[in-house]
């Protein structure tokens, strides 16, 4: 039970951005934030101006850059496309949280193992402990090998190297003096 009260906290975990984004809408705030850096430049402008740090033409010429910069910010705020309705879009981050969820699910259903009991440390410790000590030694492991390759070879044809379906022995190829095969025993 605790697995799956975490896998729920984790699913959504993974929602809230995008729940966070549908509910936000497609207002751009960092627009009003540039907007309002834009105005304290301009009236830090205008103090510099008093203070006499800036000439009259230095202070016209950096107004006209940051008041062009204020009307872009401006132009990005304004929304371009109407929002939908509060309503339709809790429904829809509500939608997007559960198929989120469900995926999290359906994935783990399928890729996952969820009919496997717990293995507790000691037991997979017991466990790997038990396949060192009986491991096989190199030789071992050589011819383990070999036996499986040649069971391999053998499965994909059934009756075996020796024998034919009808249990008569394979024939001899007839060596073509025009091709042979240079590793074919001599006839």
């Amino acid at each position: 039970m605790l697995f799956w009260i975490a896998a729920i906290v984790i699913a959504a975990l993974g929602a809230l951005p995008i729940i966070g984004a549908v509910l936000r809408g497609a207002g751009d705030a960092s627009g009003r934030t540039d907007m309002a850096i834009y105005r304290d430049q301009l009236a830090e402008v205008e103090r510099d101006l008093a203070r006499g740090t800036l000439t009259e033409a230095e202070a016209e010429q950096t107004r006209a850059e940051v008041a062009r910069r204020l009307l872009d910010a401006d132009r990005r705020q304004a929304p371009t496309t109407a929002l939908a309705p509060r309503t339709a879009r809790i429904v829809a981050a509500a939608t997007v949280a559960l198929a989120v969820m469900a995926g999290g699910v359906a994935l783990y259903i399928t890729q996952g193992a969820p009919g496997y009991p717990d293995l507790p440390l000691r037991t997979r410790l017991a466990q790997a402990e038990d396949q060192r000590a009986n491991r096989p030694n190199q030789a071992q492991a050589e011819a383990e090998a070999k036996k499986a390759a040649e069971g391999a070879a053998s499965a994909a044809w059934p009756w075996g190297p020796t024998s034919r379906p009808n249990g008569t022995p394979p024939r001899k190829r007839a060596q073509t003096s025009w091709c042979p095969h240079p590793l074919s025993p001599p006839a």
